[in-house]
């Protein structure tokens, strides 16, 4: 699982061609419109992560989440055993 990351006051940007060499896919997209960078965190295009692993079953858990802290996207991976 990889991101986009920077420092919490980086502008948003929209996102470069991706590169194939490694059959990328994209699995969550939101970004600026075409034409539209750099704008401020406030226009709600800008997100960071969270990450929780279970006790339990070791599932790890990471949510991209909002300027507000709602989860705008949430995966879900299982550890291998073995």
């Amino acid at each position: 699982m990889e991101g986009c990351r920077g420092p919490l006051n980086a502008g948003s940007f929209g996102p470069n061609a991706l590169d194939g060499t490694f059959g990328p896919q994209v699995v969550f997209y939101k970004a600026p419109p075409a034409g539209q960078s750099n704008l401020s965190p406030f226009s709600g295009l800008q997100f960071f992560g969270e990450v929780n692993i279970s006790a339990q079953g070791g599932d790890m858990t990471v949510d991209l989440r909002d300027i507000n802290g709602v989860s705008v996207f949430s995966r879900t991976l299982q550890p291998r055993m073995g």
